[in-house]
C-alpha cells in the first residue's frame, strides 16, 4: 500500500514534518537519541512520540523511517506504569485505538517483564513496519548499537 504524503506550508506543520491529514504531521528524527531525549525533542515541536491509529499512519511512518534509512524507529506505544503487558497505552494520548501492528510473537515482554516501549521494524524484514516491544533503556537492542538510542517518529 502506497501512502501519499505531502509536503505543506510551515504554517501547518511544524518545520521539517510532513503533512499527514488536514490535523496529522509525522517527522522521523534520523538522529538516535535516547527515550528521554526523544520525547524530549517530540514535546519541543510540540507533540509526542508517534501515535499510530490505523494501516495508513503506519505506512505513512514507516516511508518516513525508511527515508531515513533506519531499520528502527521508536514510536509512542508504552505499557510503563503497568505491571500487565496486556495494558499498552499510547504516551501523552488518553485513549487507545483499536488498530495494532504486532509482529508474531509479539509483544513478547522477554527482558524480565521489562519491555515496555516499542520501536518499528522487524528483525529480518526491517521495511515491513511491524512492531516490536523493548525495554525503554536498550530500545530493542540498541544499547549495543547506539548507547541505548534509536532513531525516532513524532506526531504533532
Amino acid at each position: 500500500m502506497l501512502v501519499l504524503l505531502s509536503s505543506v506550508p510551515s504554517s501547518a506543520c511544524p518545520s521539517g514534518y510532513t503533512s499527514y491529514d488536514s490535523k496529522t504531521c509525522f517527522k522521523v528524527h534520523c538522529a538516535a537519541k535516547s527515550l528521554a531525549d526523544a520525547r524530549a525533542q517530540c514535546a519541543a515541536d510540540g507533540g509526542y512520540l508517534a501515535i499510530i491509529q490505523d494501516a495508513d499512519q503506519n505506512e505513512a511512518v514507516r516511508q518516513l523511517k525508511e527515508a531515513c534509512g533506519a531499520p528502527w524507529v521508536t514510536i509512542g506505544l508504552t505499557s510503563e506504569g503497568s505491571s500487565d503487558d496486556r495494558c499498552w497505552h499510547w504516551s501523552g494520548y488518553s485513549s487507545w485505538t483499536s488498530y495494532q501492528n504486532w509482529d508474531g510473537g509479539q509483544p513478547g515482554n522477554n527482558w524480565a517483564a521489562r519491555e515496555d516501549c516499542v520501536a518499528m521494524g522487524m528483525h529480518e524484514q526491517p521495511g515491513a513496519g511491524k512492531w516490536h516491544d523493548c525495554n525503554c533503556d536498550s530500545l530493542c537492542g540498541a544499547a549495543e548499537q547506539a548507547g541505548g538510542a534509536l532513531p525516532f517518529a513524532c506526531r504533532v
